[in-house]
């Protein structure tokens, strides 16, 4: 018999033949399966393009040229094809997004963004591009005492009379070395995610959120002169989670658009979204957190923010 880890992420009790430490333990009465298994491709595969990926009704395939395959089927099962030789850590990593697909399979409105729980109360969620400092802000904020719920990935249960609410993830931030170390941290005693990449696995050991929380707030990050915050109006904050949803590559093929779509606008009119300016450096990241701290006490769970707002300490 094959061994299984039971763990848990994103409301999920998940029974895996690969041993994934990052996770947390779960139950033994598991509802999603990650096996190992061959993953026969269904199609055509573009050699020049490092990832291919390939839906149907009730499947998603995924192949990446350094890594393996993967087959996601009806948002319960994961079936790992891996590369002869290649480093778990790897396929691990790869995991982490993967579950994202398996949630939209569910039927979960899931974003790219970084989450915490500010005064453990309600959650805020930041998004953005690659590299534009979603994981070092909701890190900060970490640090300076708020619960910590997702890197990366949010995932959001939509429930009759009740708010949107955000599934934790697992206890672990993705954070470039000079992130690490403005942090207060040492980067040479974090592993890397990948072995070619600088990036480190910085673990989450205290203030992990275990259980859901309403979402107060969206901010979506971007360049400016200044550190600023200003309310969109919900047009412009519906194109903004359309453009950082993990869906929007596959609802062509799936034909859940409508129902995602759907998703969207409800939260977008259920949760204000907020443009948040900064300086593209760290020097001002401690800024920042004082501005969603202070942003955040000022304000209710609500969908009529104030247009502008700025941090007291200017």
């Amino acid at each position: 018999m094959k061994t299984t880890f039971s763990y848990r992420a994103y409301g999920l009790e998940i029974g895996s033949e690969l041993p994934l430490p990052e996770l947390p333990a779960g139950r033994r009465h598991s509802d999603t399966w990650i096996r190992f298994g061959k993953v026969k491709w269904p199609g055509p595969i573009d050699q020049n393009l490092p990832y291919n990926f390939l839906v149907d009704e009730n499947s998603i395939y995924l192949s990446w040229q350094e890594a393996g395959r993967f087959l996601i089927r009806e948002g319960r099962e994961i079936i790992v094809d891996p590369l002869l030789g290649i480093d778990e850590a790897i396929i691990r990593l790869l995991l982490a997004g993967i579950l994202g697909v398996l949630l939209y399979q569910r039927g979960v409105l899931t974003i790219h963004a970084s989450v915490v729980a500010i005064d453990n109360e309600s959650a805020v969620a930041f998004l953005g591009d690659k590299g534009w400092g979603k994981s070092t802000l909701a890190a900060a904020l970490h640090t300076q005492g708020h619960s910590f719920l997702s890197d990366d990935l949010l995932a959001i249960d939509f429930k009759p009379a009740r708010p949107p609410e955000v599934r934790p993830g697992f206890p672990q931030l993705k954070l470039w070395p000079d992130s690490v170390y403005c942090l207060g941290g040492d980067a040479t005693r974090l592993a890397r995610l990948h072995p070619d990449f600088e990036k480190r696995a910085s673990p989450v050991t205290r203030n992990f959120a275990c259980n859901a929380f309403a979402l107060r707030s969206l901010y979506v990050l971007s360049h400016g002169t200044t550190v600023g915050l200003e309310a969109l109006p919900v047009q412009s904050a519906l194109t903004e989670v359309v453009r950082h949803s993990q869906a929007t590559r596959f609802l062509r093929d799936q034909g859940n658009a409508p129902r995602h779509f759907l998703q969207c606008a409800k939260l977008v009119n259920e949760v204000p979204l907020y443009q948040l300016r900064r300086p593209n450096d760290l020097n001002h990241v401690s800024d920042l957190c004082t501005l969603i701290e202070e942003h955040c006490h000022t304000s209710t769970l609500s969908n009529q923010p104030p247009m502008t707002w700025v941090p007291s300490c200017g």
